[in-house]
């Protein structure tokens, strides 16, 4: 059986530590400094809509009109609608 030292202990006490914290806790700080010193503050969120090939002349101003919405309501959100067999 392996045994493991104090310093391999608190070193994974402090990674999981960590981890945890960091699923749990929103520190908004951060995301500000992440903000300010983001390199690539031009790119996008894409949100991808696949409609079925068959139905999709039917419905394309439906479509289209729903990925308009969605741009307008989620900030640096980009839309794309594909059709799919």
């Amino acid at each position: 059986m392996h045994q493991y030292s104090k310093f391999q202990k608190f070193i994974s006490f402090i990674l999981i530590f960590s981890i945890l914290f960091s699923f749990s806790i929103h520190v908004s700080f951060l995301s500000l400094i992440n903000q300010i010193f983001a390199s690539e503050a031009g790119k996008y969120h894409v949100v991808a809509i696949f409609v079925q090939d068959e139905i999709y002349d039917e419905i394309k101003s439906d479509v289209a009109q729903y990925a308009k919405n969605i741009q307008n309501s989620l900030e640096n959100t980009r839309t794309i609608i594909i059709p799919t067999p």
